[in-house]
This record gives C-alpha cells, sequence and structure tokens, in this order.
C-alpha cells in the first residue's frame, strides 16, 4: 500500500506549483521576517467548490501554506490534503465521489507538505554561494538522501520523522528546489511545528507553526 502512495506523491508537487508565477516570493517576501511571527487569521471557508476551485483554494489557502525568508534564502511550506492528492492521481480520467474517497483512505494517517526552496536574487538553489565545485554534487547528494534527516515535525512532546521523501531533481530548469514529504499523523496537539535545520545554508532551525483545526477545514468539492 505504502507503494502505491509513493507512486502518487512522486509526481504531486508539479501540478499545485505550476499556477504559481516565479515572481511570487518577490511580491511576498516582504511581509514575512525570520523569528517574526506571522501574522495569522481565519479566513472564510466557502461551502462547496468545484474541482478546479478547489486546487486553486488549496494553493492559497493560509493554513494550509506558509512562507519564510532567511539570509537570502526563501522557504515556501505547503500542505496537501488527501482530496487534493487525489485529483492530482484522477487528472487524466474521470473524477468522482468514490473515486476520490478510494483514494483518500489509502493516504490517511499521514499528513503530506511540500517544500519548495528558492533564492532573492533568482540563483538556483543548488548554485548559491559555491565554495568550490564540488560542493554542488554534495548538494544534490543532501538534498536526494540525507535531507530527509533534518526534517521533522514536533507534536507536543513527540518528534516524528518523515516517513516519506522525494527531492525533484528538474536539472535547473527552474530555480526552485521542491521536495515532497509525508509524516504519520499522531494528532495529539491542536498545534504543531513543521521544522528544517538548514546544514546547507546555516540557517539553523527553520519552523513553521501549524493551526491543525485550519488544517482539518475544507470545503466541500461539488462534482454534480
Amino acid at each position: 500500500m505504502r507503494i502505491i502512495v509513493y507512486i502518487i506523491l512522486f509526481l504531486l508537487s508539479s501540478l499545485f506549483f505550476s499556477c504559481q508565477k516565479e515572481n511570487e516570493y518577490e511580491v511576498n517576501k516582504e511581509k514575512f521576517v525570520t523569528n517574526v511571527k506571522t501574522p495569522r487569521f481565519t479566513p472564510k471557508i466557502p461551502e462547496k467548490v468545484t474541482v478546479n476551485e478547489y486546487i486553486d483554494w488549496v494553493s492559497s489557502y493560509s493554513g494550509f501554506n506558509d512562507f519564510k525568508s532567511i539570509a537570502g534564502i526563501n522557504y515556501a511550506l505547503s500542505y496537501r490534503p488527501a482530496e487534493a492528492i487525489a485529483i492530482q492521481k484522477l487528472k487524466n480520467g474521470k473524477i468522482t465521489k468514490e473515486s476520490i474517497e478510494k483514494i483518500s483512505n489509502e493516504l490517511e494517517g499521514v499528513n503530506y507538505f511540500v517544500l519548495r526552496l528558492s533564492t532573492n536574487d533568482g540563483c538556483p538553489v543548488l548554485e548559491k554561494n559555491l565554495s568550490v565545485k564540488e560542493e554542488y554534487f554534495q548538494r544534490i547528494q543532501y538534498y536526494s538522501f540525507l535531507m530527509e534527516n533534518d526534517v521533522f515535525l514536533i507534536d507536543g512532546a513527540d518528534t516524528i520523522k518523515c516517513c516519506f521523501y522525494n527531492f525533484e531533481r528538474d536539472y535547473e530548469v527552474s530555480p526552485f528546489l521542491t521536495v515532497t514529504l509525508g509524516f504519520d499523523d499522531i494528532a495529539k496537539s491542536d498545534n504543531y511545528q513543521f521544522v528544517l535545520i538548514d546544514k546547507v545554508f546555516n540557517n539553523g532551525k527553520v519552523i513553521f507553526s501549524i493551526d491543525r483545526k485550519l488544517q482539518k477545514a475544507k470545503p466541500i468539492i461539488n462534482l454534480e
């Protein structure tokens, strides 16, 4: 069952980020300052939406998306609900209530996130501030196999390591670096934290606070 889930997640990140313009971070970066708490609010959640409206809502809803900029490196974190992943899987076929529920049930019990790194000056993350040429290949090695050990959730007194990790290698077609992650959902607290220890740019712990109530609030997808 986990193999099926991994295949589904492998293509996940491209759908949701494709609708965002590359200058998004230039527009938003001044709103977020390291070590300063980002203002949180509870946005109005639509009662019913179409499939396309749901995808747009997932990509923009503040309860699912957060952003931090530290020392010229941008960190964009997006939560991906099971229904959104199911729609991605079914995009080339018939999307029905039953098919969405089937895939969502397969994903139950795991929280999925997409973490996207970029730079303020547009330089590809793998090439930013290289001291020697070999460091480029060391970064590829790190993001491909080692970074999963430096990303975790903190829920109450529990530290949760990722159970799924995929580094999307695009061979510098874009300046972004994208990683998809999954964590077992133990659901102990109303709020928990997503933590990245940035060992590449030495930015320390990059912490995102997540409100589980906002995370669970979702509109009904109208398939009529």
